[in-house]
């Protein structure tokens, strides 16, 4: 028996980086089962697979989350299959960056759709049934870029928004014993940061205490934890996993 033993979770953004390694996590901790929602289903599929061998806890399900027609499809068929949602990991994020002078319209408008809005769009899916069993976790990927860097006024105004939405959700709905947390990491171990030049990295990374970024798995294990009873009085927060960085 797991810390979520008899839970239902839906995890975006889920094929690959963070997300996967939350399923894996969500699964080792007892998860009775997880929706991997993707918009690549092939690789939605191949992670399931590879992390649920038995194909009877982990399922890929396809998914624009940018596009709300497209959650409210894509949820029904998730609780069709489930019954229920009680945990929903809002992480499928992308970047586009550039200054803002250069910046096309249409990138700061994809940002802000997939960062953003797509959070929205899912919490509205599972919101209603969280309310009438009076229980549910939401966990909203933000970063601590919602600080501001240069080139990223788009991704740092979504980030921010993720914050802002994580404290809105928590405020409105925690009557119905609902939690909402945002977790801000600066820098995680995926594709895109072991894919820097080594020099520019050990660069970047000497701003932390211990010059390194994130594993994954350290940031699943902080997402676990605010999808569990063990933080059921967290509530509203904004988690910052950077290893001390901003206490330089």
């Amino acid at each position: 028996m797991g810390k979520l033993s008899g839970k239902f979770a839906v995890v975006t953004g889920a094929a690959q980086g963070i997300g996967a390694g939350v399923v894996k996590r969500f699964l080792e901790d007892g998860v009775d089962a997880v929706a991997l929602v993707d918009l690549n289903l092939e690789a939605a599929e191949a992670t399931a697979k590879e992390l649920d061998p038995t194909g009877t806890r982990a399922f890929a399900f396809k998914c624009n989350v940018a596009n709300p027609q497209d959650v409210e499809r894509c949820f029904a068929e998730i609780i069709a299959k489930f019954g229920r949602v009680d945990i929903l990991v809002n992480n499928a994020g992308i970047i586009r960056d550039r200054t803002i002078i250069k910046m096309p319209v249409e990138d700061w408008e994809l940002v802000l759709k997939i960062d953003l809005s797509a959070l929205f769009y899912c919490c509205k899916q599972v919101l209603p049934g969280m309310i009438e069993r009076q229980y549910g976790k939401i966990v909203n990927m933000s970063s601590m870029g919602f600080m501001g860097s240069h080139g990223q006024s788009n991704y740092a105004a979504a980030k921010h928004g993720v914050v802002a939405l994580s404290r809105v959700l928590a405020k409105e709905y925690a009557k119905y014993n609902i939690t909402a947390n945002a977790v801000c990491p600066a820098a995680v171990a995926t594709d895109m940061i072991t894919a820097v030049e080594p020099e520019l990295l050990k660069k970047k990374m000497a701003a932390f205490p211990r010059c390194r970024p994130a594993e994954v798995a350290e940031l699943a294990a902080v997402v676990s934890f605010l999808a569990s009873d063990d933080s059921s009085f967290v509530n509203g927060e904004r988690m910052i996993v950077t290893d001390g960085r901003m206490c330089l």
